[in-house]
């Protein structure tokens, strides 16, 4: 796929080469479905993932289907093998140990984001845009970090998890949270000023240490700032393209 966009210079090309590639996946689940019914639910699951990447999931009747939780879960579970998604879980604690609660909707994570791009029709889109925040509401910009960050750890089983409050009727959530040295470290990706993190500030004031990180079309910044209750916080503000030196450039902080 690189080399083809580096001979013909020309990104709408690829969509052949994202169709064969999905299509590739589809065809083999025949290998490994241990019944036909099996067959039929997990490649469901593969035709309809891709418009759903980024966004949290409903097991029970998934991509407008008649299927159950328990045919969807486990057809998930199998897609989750090929190393094609990562179902992220939410914690609701603010420090270690990462305790993700498997009773709640996963957020369907695409390991490649450009299938999510192909699937959706919107890679010229994203590439035109001047604030990629911009594109598909925020969605793409949130999976390009995750995806980033899944390739921090070394090791195609490295995980990943975002915050959210215990309470089951609470609308606060942070987008990544990052562990290091002992810390869960909030990661908000956001355009904006400071004031409108509001779920990163609601993280913060029960964090039992006082470093975030906000991830944006901007330059590399390190700003002080307050909680609403006025718990001082240092908050790094990292350019998209320093998400792979997100442990590097937190040593320099932390």
């Amino acid at each position: 796929m690189v080399n083809l966009y580096a001979q013909k210079n020309d990104i709408t090309m690829l969509d052949g080469v994202f169709s064969s590639l999905i299509q590739s996946y589809s065809d083999d689940v025949d290998k490994y479905a241990a019944s036909s019914s099996q067959v039929q639910y997990v490649q469901h699951v593969i035709a309809n993932i891709f418009r759903e990447g980024g966004t949290k999931v409903t097991f029970e009747k998934f991509g407008k289907s008649d299927y159950r939780s328990r045919e969807m879960r486990e057809a998930f579970r199998m897609v989750e093998k090929s190393m094609l998604i990562k179902l992220i879980y939410p914690c609701t604690s603010a420090k270690m140990p990462i305790k993700p609660n498997l009773g709640r909707k996963p957020r369907l994570h695409i390991v490649d984001t450009g299938l999510i791009n192909h699937a959706l029709k919107i890679m010229g889109e994203l590439v035109f845009n001047d604030d990629i925040n911009e594109t598909h509401l925020g969605i793409i910009a949130e999976h390009i970090v995750g995806q980033e960050l899944l390739a921090t750890g070394f090791s195609i089983s490295n995980d990943l998890y975002f915050w959210t409050r215990e309470k089951t009727d609470a609308s606060a959530e942070v987008d990544y949270i990052f562990p290091y040295k002992g810390k869960l470290i909030p990661i908000e990706v956001k355009s904006g000023s400071i004031g409108k993190l509001r779920s990163l500030h609601q993280f913060m004031e029960i964090a039992p240490h006082t470093f975030a990180v906000r991830v944006y079309q901007g330059e590399y910044l390190l700003q002080k700032a307050k909680t609403t209750s006025g718990k001082e916080f240092t908050l790094l503000n990292l350019p998209f393209y320093l998400v792979h030196r997100i442990g590097q450039e937190l040593d320099k902080i932390v």
